[in-house]
């Protein structure tokens, strides 16, 4: 198998791939289901359950989180996958 050298060009595109996806994700999340998450969590607070806004917004940033590091693996996993303008990653035994 033929072996490219590491260029700059190369390197930009792999990160620029996770960067964008990995931002995008983080957004979709912190949008939709975090916000879903906190106004059910704000109606809690409101008088339904007794539970405090400190508790609902931990269990928020937590959830967050969590998610954010699942799909930082997810992105990850997929630029290994993809196949670049002019080379692909490949993982091979030392």
């Amino acid at each position: 198998m033929h072996e490219l050298g590491i260029t700059w060009r190369h390197g930009f595109s792999v990160w620029w791939l996770i960067m964008w996806r990995w931002t995008l994700g983080k957004f979709l999340i912190a949008v939709g289901p975090m916000y879903i998450i906190g106004l059910v969590g704000g109606l809690l607070v409101g008088g339904f359950l007794d539970v405090s806004l400190d508790d609902v917004v931990a269990a928020v940033g937590i959830g967050g989180y969590i998610a954010t590091l699942a799909l930082g693996g997810y992105v990850v996993r997929m630029a290994l996958r993809k196949k670049y303008k002019g080379f692909r990653l490949a993982l091979v035994p030392s």
